[in-house]
């Protein structure tokens, strides 16, 4: 298991994310803050690709799956995940590591372009089609 998030340091140095109490998170993205240093400590046991290399415009990332159809190739151009190779009528769902869904796409052809510029994060693209699916983890820097 992973060494879990060092809350002590991280909210020593970001006070105004605290309550009035001084030591519970506040409601202003203090809780946010604290499900992203749990997604950051747990991102290892999910790591199912390769992290993008630096200077290349385009990396190609190695997937995991459960699905029943090919698996796509999922590649980094200019800050947006392209998906090529899923089945059209499928559903496309980039997810952030905490769960969030960050944009879903119902495809009309063979190629997905998230259209929202990522940031620097641990994302899940999950791809569904006629009761199958498969999920791949990308690693943005």
């Amino acid at each position: 298991m992973p060494k879990g998030p060092d809350f002590y340091s991280y909210y020593r140095e970001h006070q105004e994310l605290l309550g009035s109490d001084g030591v519970h998170p506040n409601a202003d993205g203090g809780g946010q803050a604290m499900h992203h240093l749990w997604a950051e400590a747990l991102a290892p046991l999910y790591a199912a690709g390769d992290t993008a290399k630096p200077g290349e415009s385009t990396e190609k990332l190695r997937t995991g799956s459960v699905s029943r159809f090919a698996l796509p190739t999922i590649s980094m151009q200019n800050r947006q995940i392209v998906v090529q190779g899923v089945p059209v009528n499928a559903e496309v769902s980039l997810v952030s590591a905490i769960g969030t869904v960050v944009e879903k796409i119902h495809t009309t052809s063979n190629t997905v372009r998230f259209s929202t510029g990522v940031h620097a994060g641990h994302y899940l693209v999950v791809v569904r089609n006629a009761g199958h699916y498969g999920v791949a983890n990308v690693v943005v820097k």
